[in-house]
């Protein structure tokens, strides 16, 4: 562990930092790409289109001191996984208007994306037989689904 002042001696509040750990809720590494195809057609519209597009997310951590998680206390640092979801998307863009066919999470990759209150000892305490509570914030699932859109006027 390293403790650093601010700056000014006089103030109260001080860095800490442990070697090796990043800071919270922040992944090492995360990324996207994407294919865009577009085909003019006069007939229908201005173009037909297809855009797959893929998500990657790598391990975080909720907190950035290394609690334990052996009951220790109540707010334990905790891992959440790495993740990847894929979007596929095929419509008809038109001068007045849209129509769109989507899929969003193909893979139905049900992911955590944050873990946030681990409980309050006064509140749920593993010693005295309360369980404790976790908040899991998820990536959405698997959904589908047809779009239109009618444009009118300038």
């Amino acid at each position: 562990m390293t403790t650093s002042s601010l700056g000014d001696p006089a103030l109260k509040y001080h860095l800490v930092a442990w070697r090796g750990t990043g800071p919270a809720h922040t992944p090492d590494w995360n990324g996207s790409a994407y294919i865009n195809l577009e085909y003019p057609v006069a007939r229908f519209g201005d173009a037909v289109y297809a855009r797959l597009q893929w998500f990657y997310q790598g391990d975080a951590v909720n907190m950035f001191e290394p609690i334990p998680t052996d009951g220790s206390s109540a707010h334990p640092q905790l891992k959440t996984g790495s993740y990847d979801a894929v979007t596929l998307t095929i419509g008809l863009r038109a001068t007045p208007g849209m129509f769109r066919c989507f899929v969003n999470n193909i893979t139905d990759e049900l992911a955590t994306t944050d873990i946030v209150g681990c409980g309050d000892w006064g509140s749920a305490n593993r010693a005295e037989g309360r369980r404790t509570h976790t908040d899991q914030f998820r990536i959405r699932p698997r959904e589908f689904g047809i779009r239109f859109v009618k444009r009118w006027g300038g």
